[in-house]
């Protein structure tokens, strides 16, 4: 009895352990993709109204939004460093 019992949870743990590593990679894969979507979008918003010279307040305000989340994301410096500094600097305004 003591054998099948240490075999079943022997068995239960490591199927609980495949599946944490398996949830966990494809999390770690989903966070990187959202992570460059957001460098990218970061990046391009920033050429696209620094062209302009100054960005509508609602895009500032929903850009700023997805660079906090690309931060917890573990972004990389390029946009903590580079690219949020002159973003910053960038007039806003009302439409």
């Amino acid at each position: 009895m003591e054998t099948i019992i240490a075999s079943a949870l022997s068995t239960i743990t490591g199927l609980a352990i495949g599946y944490l590593i398996k949830a966990f990679k494809v999390n770690n894969i989903q966070s990187r993709a959202i992570r460059n979507l957001l460098n990218n979008n970061l990046v391009s918003q920033y050429y696209q109204y620094k062209e302009i010279g100054r960005v509508p307040r609602h895009v500032k305000e929903s850009w700023n939004e997805m660079y906090a989340s690309y931060i917890e994301l573990d972004g990389n410096s390029f946009i903590k460093d580079d690219i949020k500094p002159k973003w910053d600097k960038l007039e806003s305004y009302e439409e």
